[in-house]
This record gives C-alpha cells, sequence and structure tokens, in this order.
C-alpha cells in the first residue's frame, strides 16, 4: 500500500500503514523497540487483564461519549438559562430565512427550552415530532454508549436501512402538514 513511498517516509508514518492497516512484515517494515526491550512490528502487546480488574479500557470512543455528554450538559445549562424566544444568539433556521415555511426541526429549541423546565406539553406544541422522537433517540444513545464500554462493536443506527426511506416521508409530510393552514395544522407550527 506504501510501497510507493521512501523508506524514511514509511517509518515515520509509524506503525500503521496509509489505510489504517498493520505494517506487513513482508514489506520492509522494521521492528519497533517496546518499551519492555522487545521487538515487534509496530503493533502494541496485548496486556492481559488481571481477574477481578474492573477499570475501563482507555478508548478513544469512550473518551468521545464523555466529550458528547459534557457538551450535551453545557447545551442543556445554556437552554435552561436563557430562553431562545427573548436572546438572539441562537441559530436561525436558514430553511425559514429564505423561504417562509416550517422546516422539521423550527421550534425545536424552543421546545427543549421548555422540555428541560418541565413543561412537556408546551414542549409538544413547539415541536411535537421531536418530542416524539426523543424517546427513541434516547434509546439508541443508550443502546451505542452501553456497546462502546462493552467493548463489541455498536449497532447501527437504524435497523434496516428501509427506515432511512420511512423516516424521510415522516419528515417531509410533518414538513408538509405544519405549512398548511387551517384549525388542525395551524398546531402542530410553533407558538
Amino acid at each position: 500500500m506504501n510501497d510507493f513511498l521512501p523508506s524514511q517516509w514509511r517509518d515515520k508514518m509509524g506503525a500503521r500503514n496509509g489505510f489504517g492497516e498493520p505494517p506487513n512484515p513482508t514489506r520492509g517494515s522494521r521492528a519497533l523497540p517496546a518499551p519492555d526491550g522487545s521487538l515487534h512490528l509496530g503493533v502494541p502487546p496485548v496486556i492481559p487483564r488481571r481477574k477481578g480488574d474492573c477499570s475501563l479500557p482507555a478508548s478513544p470512543a469512550l473518551f468521545w461519549w464523555c466529550g458528547g455528554i459534557l457538551l450535551a450538559s453545557a447545551l442543556t445549562w445554556v437552554l435552561y438559562r436563557f430562553n431562545p424566544s427573548q436572546y438572539g444568539f441562537y441559530p436561525r433556521c436558514v430553511f425559514n430565512l429564505v423561504t417562509g415555511l416550517l422546516c422539521p426541526g423550527c421550534g425545536a429549541q424552543r421546545a427543549l427550552h421548555q422540555l428541560v423546565h418541565g413543561h412537556i406539553l408546551i414542549a409538544c406544541r413547539c415541536n411535537l415530532l421531536l418530542m416524539l422522537a426523543l424517546p427513541w433517540l434516547a434509546f439508541l444513545g443508550v443502546r451505542h454508549a452501553r456497546a462502546t464500554l462493552r467493548g463489541t462493536r455498536p449497532p447501527g443506527w437504524l435497523p434496516n436501512p428501509r427506515w432511512a426511506g420511512l423516516i424521510f416521508a415522516v419528515l417531509l409530510g410533518f414538513t408538509l402538514l405544519r405549512n398548511l393552514p387551517g384549525a388542525p395544522f395551524c398546531y402542530l407550527a410553533p407558538p
């Protein structure tokens, strides 16, 4: 894979080639010294865990999840403290600014603000689709985090590729219905 590179460049690239694969010893990769003095081909030795050791492995996915939880906590605090209807630093909907129509996400910030204050019915009035989707999104997030913490491959976000078409149809239908004038449909638009 990296045969076209000079050997000094290949060695500077580290223990992995450009495609994320371990080096092939038949392609001229040099053995790298490990901290214990043994030689290996750029792949660190596997250290067996002791029985009863309950510490979590330090994986990049775990750090991403922890960072995501910290970011979500900070954003939740901002939504709790500052009402999107009163403060102008929140991002505006570009689709609404250009067309004057409501997209499926219009009212989501106000809905989340009402939700963190415990006003579930007002949150549903701001964006019903988001409030119906939150339990499903929470379930998928917990399932993905659990698989990451166990060290197994996380499942896909959609159980079946055909769900993408269904989700797109629901989003399109919700967008069309909330932009129709009239008594039953005007309740899908945020106040």
